[in-house]
C-alpha cells in the first residue's frame, strides 16, 4: 500500500490538531510535540513552503571574528572535526548556515501557530498551558565556532516560553531567576495539572514566575555539563572548567560582558569570585558523584580547610583568555 509523502513538521502539526479536535470535551490531556527543526539533514525542507531567506543578508554574531576564534583554546578550535584554523570562507559559510537554520525555524514557527490557532478555535486556550522549549542551543558561528557542546551561552541557553490565556501575561520576560528546563519542567506541569509533584525532584514549578507572582526564595545557581566540561551559573557570573587544553578555566561577568569576551579567571580582583565558583561547582560534582568532572575540577584555594581533602589535586592555574 502506497502512502502519501508528507513533510514531518506539517504532519506533526496536523496530528496534534487532530488530537485536540477528537479529545473528549472536558477530558484532561498532555500533548507533547517534538519538532525536528532546526536539525540536520540540512537539505530537507518543506517542498510546499518558499524559502524566505534565500537572498537575505543575515549579520553574523558580533563575536564571529577571526580574532575571537584564534583566542579560543586550541582543543576547542579542533573540536567537532574542526581544523583549528579560521576558514577563508567563514562569512559565506556562516551566512549559508544561518539561512538554513532560519528557514527551518520559520517553518516550525508556522506549525506552532496553527496549533495555537486550533486551541483558540476550540475554546481551549484559557485552560491549557503551552510550553515551548528545547534540549540545547547552538553556537552558529558565535566565537567562530559551531556545534552545541561548548559551554557558551548560545549553546547552553535554550528558550522556555509559556503561554496561557488570562493567566500568563504576554510579552513578559524574566531575566532575574535562574531556570533549568531539565529540572523545572515536570514540577511546572504537575502544578498546572493540579497533581502532586513526585518527591525527591530537584526542580521547582515555574508557575508563579510565569504569572508574575513573587516568590520568597529561589535558587542562586544552576549547573550544566558537556562531554568534557562543567559549568556553574550564578546571578552575575559564569564559571567553566574543561578537561584539557592550555587554558581550562573561564570566569565571566555576564551582566557586563554578555558576549563572554573577557575571561576574569586570571584577575586578582576576581580571585574571591573564582574560588567561590570553584567551590560551588566542586560541591555539586561531589553531590552528583560525577567522577569524571571531579577528575579535572580545580580545587578552590583553602579547600583543604573546608573539608574537601578528597577533591582531586589542584592543577596549575590555566587561564582561558
Amino acid at each position: 500500500m502506497l502512502h502519501e509523502w508528507r513533510f514531518l513538521t506539517t504532519l506533526l502539526a496536523e496530528k496534534a490538531i487532530e488530537f485536540l479536535r477528537t479529545n473528549p470535551e472536558g477530558k484532561p490531556f498532555c500533548l507533547s510535540i517534538s519538532f525536528k527543526e532546526p536539525h540536520g539533514p540540512w537539505n530537507y525542507f518543506d517542498p510546499c513552503a518558499p524559502n524566505p531567506y534565500e537572498h537575505t543578508e543575515i549579520p553574523p554574531s558580533t563575536t564571529c571574528t577571526r580574532e575571537d576564534y584564534l583566542a579560543q583554546p586550541q582543543f576547542l578550535r579542533e573540536s567537532l572535526n574542526g581544523s583549528g584554523a579560521w576558514p577563508k570562507d567563514a562569512h559565506t559559510r556562516f551566512t549559508k548556515s544561518a539561512r538554513t537554520c532560519y528557514r527551518l525555524i520559520t517553518g516550525m514557527d508556522a506549525a506552532v501557530g496553527r496549533i495555537m490557532a486550533a486551541l483558540e478555535e476550540l475554546g481551549l486556550d484559557d485552560n491549557t498551558v503551552v510550553i515551548f522549549t528545547s534540549d540545547h542551543g547552538a553556537l552558529r558561528g558565535a566565537h567562530g565556532l559551531s556545534g552545541k557542546w561548548i559551554l557558551y551561552e548560545e549553546s547552553v541557553g535554550v528558550p522556555f516560553i509559556m503561554a496561557m490565556k488570562g493567566a500568563i501575561p504576554g510579552g513578559r520576560v524574566d531575566r532575574k531567576h535562574l531556570v533549568s528546563n531539565g529540572l523545572d519542567l515536570l514540577p511546572t506541569l504537575c502544578d498546572y495539572a493540579g497533581i502532586e509533584t513526585p518527591r525527591g525532584l530537584a526542580g521547582r514549578s515555574l508557575r508563579p514566575l510565569a504569572e508574575g507572582r513573587d516568590v520568597a526564595e529561589w535558587r542562586s545557581d544552576v549547573f550544566a555539563e558537556s562531554r568534557n566540561g562543567r559549568m556553574v551559573r550564578t546571578a552575575r557570573f559564569k564559571y567553566c572548567v574543561h578537561e584539557a587544553g592550555e587554558r581550562r578555566e573561564m570566569l565571566v561577568n555576564l551582566d557586563r560582558d554578555p558576549g563572554e569576551m573577557k575571561n576574569l579567571a586570571g584577575s586578582p580582583r576576581y580571585r574571591d569570585e573564582l574560588n567561590r565558583h570553584r567551590r560551588l561547582l566542586l560541591s555539586w560534582l561531589e553531590k552528583q558523584q560525577d567522577t569524571l568532572g571531579l577528575s579535572y575540577a580545580v580545587r578552590p584555594e583553602g579547600a583543604r580547610k573546608a573539608g574537601l581533602n578528597h577533591a582531586p589535586p589542584a592543577r596549575p592555574l590555566q587561564i582561558w583568555k
